[in-house]
């Protein structure tokens, strides 16, 4: 399952969203119940039977789906002496390779749950504090005049200049 996690869902909407990317690959974004945290996942069709996957998600428009982190190992690394660090160093990097994969694919299926604003080095989803007051809170969007809306954490919400706002406490 890949590690990538954002804080884009301030105000914790349900979200189950899939991108067919070609190659028969499914990215999948999905809110994480009861966080402002968002969660990704790239399949690929699989069986339940076959074992190509550890990990499967089932869905009806899609049926069953594999995580493509998970795959089971090529015979060529699979044939490798047990315990050997020849064996461990294939495993680790077959698994790195699958990671990055996955990673580009999520990114290529949701831009702009990454984008950063470019100038100032803040991105939607980040946790912030007001320069004066230290009031903590999550930018929920940037316009482009470096304008952040912020839902603090007392559940208001305020477009504040990025100038005016820190990640240091």
């Amino acid at each position: 399952m890949s590690n990538i996690e954002t804080r884009r869902n301030a105000t914790q909407e349900d979200i189950n969203e899939f991108v067919e990317l070609g190659d028969g690959l499914i990215a999948h974004r999905y809110n994480i119940i009861a966080t402002s945290s968002v969660g990704y996942d790239v399949y690929e069709r699989s069986t339940y039977s076959g074992m190509r996957h550890s990990s499967f998600l089932g869905t009806k428009e899609y049926g069953c789906l594999g995580d493509i982190t998970t795959r089971r190992l090529p015979s060529s690394i699979d044939a490798l002496p047990a315990w050997s660090d020849e064996r461990s160093q294939a495993v680790k990097t077959w698994y790195r390779d699958l990671e990055a994969m996955a990673e580009r694919c999520i990114h290529e299926a949701f831009p702009k749950d990454f984008e950063e604003h470019a100038d100032e080095g803040f991105s939607i989803g980040q946790q912030v504090y007001e320069r004066d007051t230290l009031a903590p809170g999550v930018i929920t969007d940037i316009d482009e005049d470096g304008i952040a809306t912020v839902l603090f954490s007392n559940g208001s919400t305020d477009g504040v200049s990025l100038e005016h706002l820190t990640t240091q406490h």
